[in-house]
């Protein structure tokens, strides 16, 4: 299943190295510096003796201890950026970031019903395409759900709970399309805000019941109104398989873990596309013809499409 340091030249300006001095320097030991081949021909005398003199001052001080090879050293690499999941959940801490792998989050936070919690739903597919770990950030579900997703920077509550965190650059928050219209747009130009300036990138999940590819691009060019940079939505929605249920659900937990695998494997500059990441799900909510794909990828829309 598819989803779609230049090296400075030998001579610089200020110095002169001829054939002669080149071969010299080929058959000296490799422990010495030929401080002869280089002639400071075409640097003032009064800025050249500073600095010759302080390059043998080195060299006697030093002598050969200081050309001696360095032990291979092993680098460990950084870790790669680390993903945020913001919405509702039947239990665990409130407003208080956790890392969790599969078994961490089952025990937080899951339900005997993940069907009835979206952010459940795409944290169980985050762990099922690959992921192994990611934030967890709980927000209330008694409070107006536009309150509590935007949240307050002084208490650090809802997106603002992001805050602390210093590695993160991938957040996805599934129950933000829930809002109606005018929160929507209130709440998406408060995420974009926030989370520009911190470079985070952010997968949009569309909202519920968009069957067909027409009502997908009217429902973007409504509230997005084309202003959705280092953001990534994706449609047609997956149908999975979760507890023996079947269910229709948007792909930004999937992606998030293709995202995440994409990194890691191929690095930040590989894009997370084509074959290399097959996805775990049945099939797509609806099949794109080339025309139908082709609209969503001029409206900026990344399509989901079986191979």
């Amino acid at each position: 299943m598819r989803i779609t340091t230049p090296r400075p030249p030998i001579d610089s300006p200020g110095l002169t190295n001829s054939p002669a001095q080149r071969q010299a320097q080929a058959g000296a030991p490799k422990n010495q510096i030929l401080i002869s081949s280089y002639q400071f021909s075409k640097l003032p005398s009064v800025q050249c003796l500073p600095v010759f003199r302080s390059l043998v001052a080195f060299v006697l001080a030093f002598g050969s201890a200081a050309l001696a090879p360095v032990a291979a050293q092993s680098v460990t690499p950084l870790p790669t950026a680390e993903t945020v999941l913001l919405g509702r959940f039947s239990q665990g801490p409130l407003n208080v970031p956790q890392w969790v792998g599969p078994a961490e989050f089952e025990t937080m936070f899951g339900s005997t019903n993940p069907a009835a919690w979206p952010a459940e739903v795409q944290a169980r597919q985050f762990f099922a395409n690959g992921g192994t770990s990611l934030h967890v950030i709980r927000i209330a579900a008694t409070r107006s759900l536009f309150n509590v997703l935007t949240g307050d920077s002084n208490a650090l509550t809802g997106l603002c709970a992001v805050q602390p965190l210093s590695d993160v650059r991938l957040l996805i928050a599934p129950e933000l399309s829930l809002l109606s219209a005018g929160e929507f747009v209130a709440a998406f130009a408060s995420f974009r805000a926030f989370l520009d300036a911190r470079g985070i990138f952010f997968i949009l999940d569309p909202p519920p019941g968009l069957s067909t590819t027409a009502a997908m691009t009217d429902w973007a060019g409504t509230a997005l109104s084309g202003n959705a940079s280092n953001c990534a939505i994706y449609y047609p929605y997956l149908q999975i398989q979760l507890n023996g249920s079947n269910l229709t659900v948007p792909a930004s937990g999937t992606m998030a873990a293709i995202y995440s695998q994409n990194a890691a494997d191929y690095g930040i500059w590989h894009a997370p596309a084509g074959t290399s990441f097959p996805l775990s799900a049945v099939t797509m909510s609806l099949v794109l013809s080339t025309p139908e794909s082709d609209l969503l990828t001029a409206q900026n829309i990344n399509t989901t499409l079986r191979s």
